[in-house]
């Protein structure tokens, strides 16, 4: 277990005395391999997305995946087989390639890289698929270069950065962003002069951009900078990277990791890998030097922070292309996976699972050529609540961190229609409004913002609660209360006057279980079960 990691020394005693062992620092390394995710790539993986039914999205410079032919783009199933209804052919240039993703909330995929045909359709660098995989005939921007970065914003808008200088047929140099239906945002063009790789979305609205440009908006801006809703440079924000930067995180406080090959970070030493106060100026806490570059970086809704790339050290100590660090900075020790060579796409799924892509053979010390899956190193922790006219969503452990958060609620379990966007709370995330129709079912979206340049959607709903019925009968000396419905924990309560509301008072801890016996008693006793938003009550 991860709690038995320490310094340990041994005592030995007999009679004559006794003598101390030099202390020794046992670690624990949980980061075992999912043997039973067995996957075999013929090139590089550049991207990963996890659907909300479990299925991965694979994107790279492939020509087979786990042995089926798939150009640079495939879905596996949940266990890692191969999706065979999910095949959209890339073609058109010579070395066709997947560099980013974006699975939406209808299921379609956004798709960006090198390419200028997709599913069989013309498609230049950037295109949509419908959930099958068949091309999205309303999708069709077009860019004159390769597409990097791609992020979906909480009001369906997509951010788009690369290599291009024309982006739905108009001027847009690395660096535009698209209206759902694909057409082009007229109102941002805040322009770059190099390639954008990365997109940070702050709890604000604000957009953080990272690559290898140095300028923005023509002012000088080095690697790094930040951009109002609307696309304006926010002229108070100029961390200055001294080299490329690839890969960006927004924490829940709206502090940024920021990862890449560069020395220095504004004006502080930080070697590959740093962390910026909402303001820009350099996290001195946090200092975790890579001897090397930084390609991804993944957010752990407990605070942890997943850094991979092509590096052999990490705040010091020897990781080699992959590690985690704990949420100050420091080095998790009890996570080692050790990959023998480029790690540039990361993933968590749900269930606490990390997949892990790029150019290795080796992960965990076994052979895993190119994409592999650690088991999860510790629970997850997610909770959907309907309160009356408020919704949270608890979620904390292994699982991944969110960018954005949307509440919907269906009465018919078909149309769903919004509630709001949630507001961040401890914990979790929160809406609050108008109370829902009775018989409401809700359903929460979250955006997971992978590195910067891929991101998908996570999913939970709670179905509507059936109401709690309650029946009684007599077992001897005592009263067995029995309910069907509603959803725990329940609270007993009793109340002898029902004339007098306040008088109600638990009887004992809420219970998961759905019946409890009581001791028969003299006069009239009135009993109720409360689960989450019902309560009845039988005398």
């Amino acid at each position: 277990l991860g709690s038995d990691a320490g310094l340990y020394w041994v005592v030995v005693s007999n009679r004559y005395g006794s003598i101390t062992s030099a202390v020794a620092e046992l670690t624990v390394n949980l980061a075992t391999l999912d043997g039973d995710f067995q996957i075999e790539v013929d090139g590089p993986i550049y991207c990963l997305a996890v659907q909300p039914d479990g299925k991965i999205l694979v994107g790279g410079d492939f020509s087979e995946l786990n042995g089926q032919a798939r150009t640079s783009l495939g879905r596996l199933n949940p266990d890692g087989t191969v999706d065979p209804g999910f095949a959209p052919e890339l073609g058109g240039v010579r070395y066709p390639a997947v560099h980013c993703l974006v699975q939406q909330p209808d299921g379609k995929i956004v798709v960006g890289g090198e390419f200028w045909t997709l599913a069989g359709q013309p498609r230049r660098y950037i295109g949509r698929l419908n959930p099958d995989g068949r091309a999205d005939p309303q999708f069709d921007p077009g860019a004159n270069a390769t597409v990097q970065a791609l992020a979906l914003q909480s009001d369906g808008r997509i951010l788009v950065g690369g290599l291009f200088t024309m982006l739905g047929g108009q001027a847009r140099h690395y660096l535009g962003r698209l209206n759902a239906d694909g057409s082009l945002d007229p109102g941002f063009n805040p322009g770059a002069d190099g390639w954008v790789a990365c997109f940070g979305l702050q709890s604000d609205g604000k957009i953080v951009i990272g690559g290898g440009f140095s300028a923005v908006a023509e002012q000088p801006r080095h690697g790094l900078a930040r951009l109002h809703p609307e696309g304006t440079l926010d002229t108070g924000f100029d961390p200055r990277a001294s080299g490329e930067v690839w890969c960006l995180a927004v924490q829940p406080d709206d502090r940024l990791v920021v990862g890449g090959g560069f020395t220095t970070l504004a004006g502080q030493h930080r070697a590959g890998l740093g962390r910026l106060n909402p303001d820009g100026t350099v996290d001195l806490s946090f200092d975790a030097d890579a001897d090397d570059w930084v390609s991804a970086i993944a957010l752990q809704a407990d605070g942890k922070i997943i850094v991979a790339g092509w590096f052999g050290t990490l705040a010091g100590q020897l990781r080699s292309c992959v590690a985690r660090l704990n949420p100050d900075g420091t080095l998790d020790a009890n996570f080692n996976p050790e990959a023998d060579s480029l790690v540039s796409a990361v993933a968590i799924q749900p269930d606490g699972r990390v997949l892990l892509g790029g150019e290795f053979s080796r992960l965990a010390g076994q052979p895993t050529r190119r994409l592999g899956r650690l088991q999860a190193t510790a629970p997850v922790l997610q909770h959907l609540v309907i309160d009356g006219s408020r919704i949270r969503w608890q979620r904390s452990g292994s699982g991944p961190e969110l960018a954005w958060v949307k509440f919907e609620y269906s009465v018919d379990g078909v149309k769903w229609l919004l509630a709001g966007l949630g507001t961040r709370v401890v914990g979790g995330w929160q809406w609050s409004g108008a109370a829902l129709p009775p018989g409401t079912a809700v359903r929460a979206c979250g955006y997971v913002a992978g590195a910067g340049d891929t991101g998908w959607v996570l999913e939970d709903r709670l179905e509507p609660l059936a109401p709690i019925r309650l029946s009684a009968m007599r077992a001897g000396t005592n009263l067995v209360l029995h309910w069907t419905g509603g959803r725990g924990p329940y609270q007993v309560q009793q109340c002898t006057d029902l004339g007098q509301p306040s008088w109600w008072t638990d009887l004992g801890e809420p219970i998961f279980t759905n019946s409890i016996a009581l001791p028969i008693g003299t006069g009239n006793l009135f009993l109720r079960v409360k689960g989450q938003s019902s309560a009845v009550r039988l005398p």
